[in-house]
C-alpha cells in the first residue's frame, strides 16, 4: 500500500469519488463536488496505481470518508481516518467532528467519535454529526 497526501483535487481523487459517492450511492454530481475542493488536504491510499481509499481534511473537519467496494472491511477506513486525525492533531485542533451516513454510524462509534444531534439529510441520504476529541 501507498499512502499519499495532495494539497489540491486531482483525477484520482475525483475518480474514487466517482465510482463510490456518485455510481454506487447515486449523489448528484453537483453536490458530491464543491468549489473550495483546493482548500482541503487531501489523503489516499493506493495499491499499485489505484487509489482504494481517500478522506480529505479542512480545519477540524474530515470528509468524504470512502474505500472502493471490493477494499472494504481491511482496515483500510480505520487507517485513512488515522492519517486525517494525525494531521488535524498536528495542527492542534482539538477534536475533529464529521458527517457519518446513518448506515456506516456504528464504524465510527468504534473508531471514537460521539454522535452530536438529530440525524439530518445531506446529499439525499441521512447522516449524523459525530466527533472525536484528540
Amino acid at each position: 500500500m501507498i499512502e499519499k497526501v495532495f494539497y489540491d483535487i486531482n483525477d484520482d481523487i475525483a475518480q474514487i469519488r466517482n465510482t463510490v459517492f456518485i455510481l454506487e450511492q447515486k449523489i448528484k454530481k453537483e453536490d458530491e463536488y464543491e468549489g473550495s475542493e483546493n482548500e482541503y488536504i487531501h489523503f489516499a491510499f493506493y495499491e499499485k496505481d489505484l487509489i482504494i481509499a481517500y478522506a480529505r481534511l479542512r480545519d477540524n473537519h474530515i470528509g468524504r470518508v470512502c474505500v472502493l467496494k471490493e477494499y472494504r472491511g481491511l482496515g483500510y477506513g480505520k487507517n485513512i481516518l488515522k492519517k486525517a486525525e494525525i494531521e488535524a492533531y498536528k495542527r492542534n485542533y482539538k477534536y475533529v467532528e464529521l458527517n457519518a451516513q446513518i448506515s456506516v454510524k456504528d464504524f465510527y462509534l468504534k473508531l471514537g467519535y460521539i454522535p452530536e444531534g438529530s440525524p439530518f439529510l445531506e446529499a439525499g441520504i441521512l447522516h449524523l454529526k459525530m466527533k472525536k476529541f484528540l
